[in-house]
């Protein structure tokens, strides 16, 4: 990971009060390590970067905060025998995170992995939907239906339709339990996310 030009005050200052953007700034601790602070404005994530020592002084602390909240922690090592680093971070939902960093010629790549619990169905790889059978209601009603034979006038010719006695209905309209959610209104269908899996993969390049 190569080191970026920091921000100067004008850019910082027009970044942040219009949310665009990204600036960084570096900086040292009471401690005496170097920190590294992106901030994206328009997603309101920054990302700090506390370089430590490892085993050959080449690992790095990262820590993402979003409006005040650490959503992710990870670590950074670069790479001994090529160009380039890898981070091994966790966010704060469980998920594993895994980004690759690479050197380009006119920029840098950074390849994402994201592996953990589906958050559509929370790992269950299940969901439940309201019935559009039933519209939810978990009951189900037959309407009426007209008399053929009188086309619902109740008369056939001069004399009262033998077939609905004169109603004009042949069958009327009643509620009976949906079948297709057994009454309870809501249905279990398996996740279109992870396709029942209940795991959550993802994988970028940029």
């Amino acid at each position: 990971m190569g080191r970026r030009r920091q921000s100067g005050f004008l850019e910082t200052l027009f970044k942040s009060a219009f949310g665009v953007g990204t600036t960084v700034h570096y900086k040292t601790d009471w401690l005496g390590r170097k920190k590294k602070v992106v901030k994206h404005h328009d997603s309101g994530k920054t990302k700090t970067y506390t370089h430590g020592t490892g085993f050959f002084g080449n690992k790095t602390r990262t820590k993402t905060v979003k409006h005040g909240r650490v959503i992710e922690e990870g670590t950074v090592r670069e790479n001994l025998f090529w160009s380039g680093a890898t981070e091994h971070a966790r966010k704060r939902d469980g998920t594993e995170v895994k980004r690759n960093f690479s050197p380009g010629v006119f920029r840098d790549h950074v390849s994402t992995l994201e592996n953990g619990i589906c958050f559509k169905c929370d790992g269950t790889g299940q969901k439940r939907i309201t019935c559009r059978t039933c519209s939810g209601t978990g009951m189900f009603t037959f309407p009426e239906r007209e008399c053929w034979t009188c086309g619902g006038t109740g008369c056939y010719g001069e004399n009262q339709c033998r077939r609905c006695s004169g109603s004009g209905v042949y069958a009327s309209g009643k509620k009976a339990p949906c079948n297709r959610c057994s009454g309870t209104g809501m249905r279990t269908v398996t996740c279109n996310k992870c396709d029942g899996s209940g795991k959550f993969i993802n994988k970028t390049y940029r």
